[in-house]
């Protein structure tokens, strides 16, 4: 729909005549109005024939729109006037002065307000806000809204309102998955892919209900559709772009180009428009899975590729490819045979173009998932071990590490944490065939100084204690001590910390010497070697 700014062109140079500048306001002024309600001759020149043929009930209509906006016949906490608030307002109105102007019906109400916004510039502006019907399907209930003499930016306030309010009930529904659209059963009512209703259910047709519909009304003239697109063109400029700009920008909504598409230049290929759908994930599925039910023979018709297709099942069958990129590969030989046609069914290029397009994307979003879930598993593993030290790991309801990631830190992979298993396996030796399980333990600790510190103390004092070796054992694999280098290791164990580590363990490694070497070095005061120890590490 083209756009058209009222606002910007008024008759001839009137601009200057006004009290204040309607472009500013987005309307005309009340006291403005005010004077053109009461001689048109003003300025004026720009009003349509059926305004000053009704001009009267429509100023009964306006002052009406202006005592809701007052606040004279205001609900609790509804700033802007739907059509039956202007209509109780006309009635008692009426009714106190005894008007012998006829009462309008609701319909001829609506077509008086279109009238008024209709105007060049226009006197009121119709808001279209999202709400939630009894179904959970989308609709949007008009609102009524001018400048006041207090508030001359209302108009302003009011779209920006209605926008935010709009985007507040789609962030809900996005979230909670309330997007009240059966796939199954609006695509189920139909056999072939040529009869498919395929922008059924995405954004931009959903989005096109903020339109006013001629169809809403029982009769119509010629100067009624002039206001209707005039006003319409309005709605697509202030409220309908900038939600469904707003909500690919929030990533509310999907928005999948297809420019690639048009630029193959078949025919057909400039109504191959950019796939907008509401981002939420099991919906999207449902589509998918909804609209793939037609890539079969018996829908397609001409267009079907049996050889295509018999191939993609056997490597379907063969695990080669899974169920989406069966379903992709399925549209994409389709399509081929359809970019070639002279006159292809429009229904069935989008059906193949958003089963290639949403499919690929389905396929890139199950890779981002995972990439997704790792990293906060990762994470999560990090502020674990922050607050934990050392640890030793045997998995449990409660925290389970994933057996691809125990792989990468025992390998040496995962830089900033430290691992190795109990009985002791190098690095090397962890392959992907290697059984976890079959490991008594697994410990983990940060390349953190504090906490290797920490580890250390603790191994210390309960060797000094007890003479148990154990801890020191363990810290001398995670430490790599036989296999990295002290400037390696000095990273994240202060050396004062590693000379008492390695002082302990001299001590403990005395036990597997001979008695007579062990009185040896009691009498001399003697200390075992580091050559000695790695002797003693690798026998």
């Amino acid at each position: 729909m083209a756009e058209q700014d009222n606002s910007s062109t008024t008759a001839s140079g009137a601009e200057d005549h006004y009290e204040v500048d309607p472009r500013k306001l987005l309307a005309l002024h009340p006291r403005d109005a005010e004077i053109i309600f009461t001689s048109q001759s003003s300025y004026g020149s720009s009003l349509t024939a059926d305004f000053r043929e009704n001009v009267k009930a429509l100023n009964q209509v306006y002052s009406a729109v202006q005592r809701y906006l007052q606040g004279i016949y205001r609900r609790p906490d509804v700033f802007y006037p739907q059509l039956q608030d202007i209509f109780k307002d006309l009635q008692m109105h009426k009714r106190a002065i005894s008007d012998k102007i006829p009462m309008p019906t609701e319909e001829q109400l609506q077509k008086q307000c279109i009238n008024l916004a209709a105007q060049n510039p226009p006197f009121i502006h119709v808001l279209r806000e999202l709400s939630v019907s009894g179904n959970n399907s989308f609709t949007f209930v008009s609102l009524y809204v001018a400048p006041t003499e207090k508030h001359d930016d209302k108009v302003i306030v009011g779209y920006r309102s209605t926008i935010e309010n709009s985007m507040k009930v789609l962030r809900d529904r996005i979230r909670r998955g309330e997007l009240g659209i059966d796939y199954a059963l609006a695509f189920g009512r139909v056999s072939a892919a040529s009869e498919l209703p395929v922008t059924f259910g995405r954004v931009d047709t959903e989005m096109k209900k903020i339109y006013i519909n001629e169809k809403s009304f029982s009769s119509i003239t010629q100067a009624d559709l002039a206001h209707l697109r005039r006003v319409n063109q309005e709605i697509y400029k202030r409220l309908y772009k900038p939600l469904l700009l707003q909500g690919i920008k929030e990533r509310i909504f999907l928005s999948i180009s297809c420019e690639d598409i048009r630029k193959l230049d078949f025919a057909g290929s400039d109504r191959v428009f950019d796939i907008v759908l509401f981002n939420n994930a099991e919906a999207i599925k449902d589509r998918f899975a909804a609209l793939a039910n037609f890539l079969k023979a018996g829908a397609v018709g001409d267009y079907w590729d049996a050889a295509s297709a018999a191939a993609l099942e056997t490597r379907l069958k063969a695990h080669e490819i899974d169920d989406v990129q069966f379903r992709v590969e399925l549209a994409r030989a389709i399509f081929k045979k359809l970019s070639a046609a002279a006159d292809p069914p429009p229904a069935l290029v989008l059906l193949t173009v958003e089963i290639m397009k949403v499919g690929d994307w389905m396929h890139s979003h199950r890779k981002d998932e995972v990439k997704s879930a790792e990293q906060n598993e990762h994470k999560y593993l990090l502020e674990r071990l922050r607050k934990t030290g050392l640890l030793r790991y045997r998995g449990s309801k409660n925290f389970e590490i994933s057996e691809k990631l125990l792989r990468l830190i025992l390998r040496g992979r995962v830089p900033a944490v430290l691992g190795c298993t109990e009985p002791y396996a190098t690095p090397e030796s962890i392959l992907d065939s290697t059984d976890l399980h079959s490991f008594e333990n697994i410990y983990l600790i940060l390349k953190d100084r504090r906490l290797t510190a920490k580890a250390v103390d603790t191994a210390v004092e309960l060797f000094e204690k007890t003479e148990d070796t154990h801890l020191l054992h363990v810290l001398e694999n995670l430490f790599g001590l036989a296999t990295r280098n002290d400037n390696e290791m000095k990273e994240y164990i202060a050396p004062a910390y590693l000379d008492r580590l390695r002082f302990c363990l001299r001590r403990a490694y005395q036990k597997h010497l001979p008695w007579w070497t062990r009185l040896y070095l009691f009498l001399t005061s003697s200390e075992l070697s580091e050559k000695k120890v790695q002797q003693i590490r690798t026998e």
